[in-house]
């Protein structure tokens, strides 16, 4: 009997994030020894968490990272007040 492999989406979405995070752990210690510049964001929640070894690199990923997280709440605002409409529809 052969069992059918089923795959959630959010399955697939964990595997790309530990698959993600193990190639930039990979390119960082490839890069670490040639002097290339590194930087990236990690965002937990809406709080950017920035590294990089250029102060100029970090500087443009702050001003990307609190765009990010303003265009986050943008697009999540429209969202919470329609479940609030729709929470309001299902009291009355």
């Amino acid at each position: 009997m052969e069992m059918p492999l089923e795959i959630t989406i959010a399955e697939i979405g964990m595997i790309m994030v530990i698959l993600g995070f193990i190639i930039l752990f990979l390119a960082l210690i490839y890069l670490s020894g040639r002097g290339a510049d590194y930087g990236g964001v990690v965002l937990i929640g809406p709080i950017p968490i920035v590294f990089g070894s250029w102060k100029f690199l970090r500087r443009y990923w702050w001003i990307l990272s609190i765009l990010g997280v303003i265009l986050l709440i943008l697009f999540l605002l429209p969202l919470l007040f329609s479940f609030q409409d729709l929470i309001a529809e299902r009291v009355m």
